[in-house]
């Protein structure tokens, strides 16, 4: 059995594909165990998928120990109040995702036990208390612990943290940012390369299968009656306000459909309450829908690129200090696709506007402009065998060699 930690959306995102193919395919399992109960991700259809055709193992937090168990049924009555009460509880939900415990070395040693455990495989961003147990119980119990990066780094002056030698490897999916890297000469060793199995073709085939906008149904507008369907994806970055505004300009455009898509990470409160609620539409299938996908830097330029969207890439945001969080001067943060012809750099809100405005027709010839350059970015991040390679068997392979322990 091989145990996959996951605790907001984005690491069931990251670790499906790897789930559904080790669980589908051969003798080596999966399961699945969410840290953080108030979120309960059983009611994706992300999560159903991995259950009902790859049959994966969900391993409930309340069987851990009598603790859990009461905090969760607490928990349960606390998510029958009424939403408006449930909007003021923020700082409960900041207190069960930031402080609480629950998994001590005793109990998820006995765990890897009963479940025959033989890897654990954990996100970059999770939290740090939880890395430790983990860490601790794995060496006690003499069984791999695998970390893998979070998202995709795409910013040329990037330089990646110190490298932490607890873990038994680093699974990266691109070399551009962490294995060409001089602080981990001492650990290169560990590091395994296996490509992004949640941008593979393999995979993006296998989520249409639940997408309600498919990709295969995507058609161009060419007429008048057509309207410019739009989705924007937020990044935190930049204050909320201004993604919020130009949505709100985009919407007084005539024959113009925009949909606005938060960034998943961060928002801790229930499901039923959520920004990124199960009764919305995935980022995969908002992407299938859309004529032009308007994001900053994100992995889902990724997927937009894959399915030869136009993208919008709205670079004035870092060009003033007033849309930006913080104190963050980013005026010179410098990106690895600005070397390539693969977006429509974006220098004003009201250009971005008159670009929308004056679209219909000009969707097919952007994306033949920028095809080119999507295809060499996609390369130089992944590889060149990316674009025909079966990512997905990488995995299978990997997680087979640990079950018969040649890793």
């Amino acid at each position: 059995m091989n145990l996959f930690i996951v605790d907001q959306y984005p690491e069931l995102d990251e670790f499906a594909p790897i789930m559904h193919e080790i669980s589908s395919n051969s003798e080596v399992k999966a399961a699945m165990m969410n840290m953080y109960p108030v979120q309960d991700i059983k009611k994706y259809d992300l999560t159903n998928l991995l259950i009902n055709e790859s049959r994966i193992k969900i391993i409930n937090l309340s069987s851990i120990n009598i603790k859990n168990f009461l905090i969760i049924v607490c928990l349960k009555v606390i998510l029958l109040l009424p939403k408006f009460i449930l909007f003021r509880l923020n700082r409960l939900w900041f207190f069960l995702y930031h402080k609480i415990n629950f998994l001590n070395v005793e109990d998820l040693k006995k765990l890897i036990k009963k479940e025959k455990i033989l890897s654990i495989s954990i996100n970059g961003g999770l939290a740090l208390r939880y890395k430790k147990i983990f860490f601790q119980a794995c060496s006690e119990t003499n069984i791999k612990l695998l970390l893998y990066s979070s998202g995709i780094e795409m910013r040329k002056n990037f330089d990646v943290p110190d490298y932490n030698e607890l873990y038994s490897h680093h699974i990266i999916i691109s070399d551009q940012a962490s294995s060409k890297n001089k602080k981990y000469d001492k650990v290169r060793y560990k590091i395994i390369n296996l490509n992004s199995a949640r941008y593979s073709f393999q995979w993006l085939d296998t989520l249409e299968d639940i997408n309600l906008y498919k990709i295969k149904n995507y058609r161009i507008p060419l007429v008048a009656k057509d309207k410019i369907k739009i989705v924007i994806f937020t990044r935190s970055l930049f204050h909320e306000e201004e993604w919020k505004n130009m949505e709100s300009k985009i919407r007084l455009i005539s024959n113009v459909d925009v949909k606005l898509r938060y960034k998943p990470r961060g928002d801790l409160s229930p499901l039923n309450i959520n920004r990124q609620n199960t009764n919305q539409n995935s980022s995969s299938e908002l992407i299938n829908w859309a004529d032009i996908v308007i994001s900053h830097t994100s992995s889902i330029l990724i997927e937009a690129m894959m399915k030869k969207k136009v993208i919008f890439f709205p670079d004035y945001l870092l060009q003033d200090k007033k849309y930006i969080k913080g104190k963050n001067d980013l005026k010179f943060e410098k990106y690895l696709f600005e070397d390539y012809s693969c977006v429509i750099n974006i220098n004003s809100l009201s250009e971005m506007l008159t670009n929308i405005e004056n679209s219909l027709g000009k969707i097919e010839i952007w994306n033949k402009t920028c095809l080119k350059g999507q295809q060499n970015f996609l390369k130089e991040i992944f590889g060149d065998a990316f674009l025909d390679k079966n990512i997905v068997k990488d995995y299978l392979n990997f997680y087979s060699k640990i079950e018969d322990k040649k890793i």
